[in-house]
C-alpha cells in the first residue's frame, strides 16, 4: 500500500525523536546544577564559561569540517564570492555545511545561552524565560511549517523561501526551550513537582506521536513526552559509576566524527552519497573503535603526565 508505514517504524521514530531534546535538556539541567546553590544564589559566570566553551568547540569543529564544505563549494561551480557568502550564512545562521549538520546543535546552544544569560542579568525569572522560549519554539515550528508549504499565497511563499534560504528550518529557535526547561528542572525549589503525572504524560504523548502522520503537529507533542521521560530518568535511583563517564566521553567523540567517517566510506565505496544498512554498520563500527582507541591513548597520556609531575 502506498504511504503505508509499519507500527514498528512509528515507534522507532517516536523514540528517536527524543534524542535532540535530550541533548538540550541535559545541557540545561547539568548547567543548572552548577548554578543553583543552597542559598538560592545563581552564579551567572557558569553560563558565561559554558558559552565560551561551546563557542570554542564550534569554531574548532567548524574548522575541522571546513574541507568538506570547500569540496562541496568547488564541486558546485559557484563563484568564490557566492561560496564565501554561503559559508558565512551556514556558519552564523544555520550551523551546518556539507555533511556537517551536527554543528547546528552547538550553534543553537550558543544562541540559547546568550539569550538566557542576557535575560537572567536583567533579572527575568527563569519560569518567564521558559514561557518566552516556548514562544520561540512555536515560531520555530511555524517556520518549519512554512518551509514545507507549496500552496500558500505569494506573500507567504516569499516568506517561506526567505526562511529556507536563511535558516533552512526553525530548528535554531528550538534549543533555547529545552535548555531553559532543563535549567528549571535543576532548581531545587521544584523538586516536589517533578514526579507528578510524568508517567501519564509519557504514555499519552508517546501514543499520540505514534498515531500522528503530520510532522508539524508532532512537533507540539514531542516536548511533552521528551520532558516527561527526562523527569523520570533524573529521578531514577541509578548509582554513580565510572562507566557513565566513559560512555559519555565515547558518545561525544562519536558525535563529532561520525559524519566524516560516513563521508569517507561512501566516497571510497560508492563514489557518491549513499545511505543504507551497510553504511550505518560500517560507520558505527569504525567510529566506535576510533573513539575507544582515542580515549585509551588520551587516558594513558594523562597517567604518564601525572606520574612525571609526581
Amino acid at each position: 500500500m502506498s504511504g503505508y508505514q509499519s507500527p514498528l517504524t512509528d515507534i522507532f521514530n517516536a523514540v528517536t525523536s527524543t534524542a535532540v531534546p535530550f541533548f538540550f535538556l541535559t545541557s540545561g539541567f547539568l548547567l543548572g546544577k552548577k548554578m543553583v546553590y543552597p542559598n538560592g544564589i545563581s552564579d551567572l559566570s557558569v553560563i558565561k564559561n559554558q558559552l565560551l566553551k561551546i563557542l570554542k568547540w564550534y569554531i574548532i569543529w567548524s574548522a575541522v569540517y571546513m574541507p568538506l564544505a570547500v569540496y562541496d563549494y568547488i564541486r558546485s561551480g559557484d563563484s568564490a564570492i557566492k561560496c564565501i557568502f554561503l559559508y558565512l550564512r551556514g556558519l552564523l545562521l544555520q550551523g551546518q555545511h556539507y555533511n556537517s549538520w551536527l554543528l547546528w546543535y552547538l550553534l543553537s546552544t550558543i544562541y540559547a545561552l546568550l539569550l538566557i544569560y542576557f535575560l537572567l542579568r536583567k533579572k527575568v525569572l527563569l519560569k518567564n524565560i521558559v514561557l518566552l522560549s516556548a514562544g520561540l519554539y512555536m515560531i520555530g515550528v511555524s517556520m518549519d511549517w512554512l518551509v514545507l508549504q507549496n500552496t500558500l499565497p505569494d506573500i507567504f511563499m516569499m516568506l517561506a523561501r526567505a526562511i529556507k534560504k536563511t535558516f533552512l528550518t526553525g530548528g535554531l529557535f528550538k534549543g533555547i526551550f529545552y535548555i531553559s526547561v532543563g535549567l528549571l528542572l535543576a532548581n531545587k525549589n521544584i523538586e516536589r513537582l517533578r514526579n507528578k503525572g510524568a508517567w501519564l504524560l509519557l504514555a499519552a504523548g508517546f501514543s499520540v506521536k505514534c498515531l500522528l502522520t503530520n510532522e508539524i503537529a508532532a512537533s507540539f507533542v514531542i516536548p511533552v513526552y521528551a520532558i516527561a521521560l527526562f523527569l523520570i530518568l533524573i529521578q531514577s535511583n541509578m548509582k554513580d559509576s565510572p562507566r557513565y563517564v566513559v560512555a559519555r566521553n565515547i558518545s561525544m567523540v562519536v558525535y563529532f566524527i561520525h559524519m566524516y567517517i560516513w563521508t569517507f566510506y561512501y566516497s571510497l565505496v560508492y563514489k557518491q552519497k549513499t545511505y543504507g544498512l551497510d553504511s550505518f554498520l560500517v560507520t558505527a563500527i569504525v567510529f566506535f573503535l576510533v573513539a575507544v582507541v582515542y580515549l585509551y591513548i588520551r587516558s594513558n597520556k594523562q597517567i604518564i603526565k601525572s606520574k612525571v609531575q609526581s
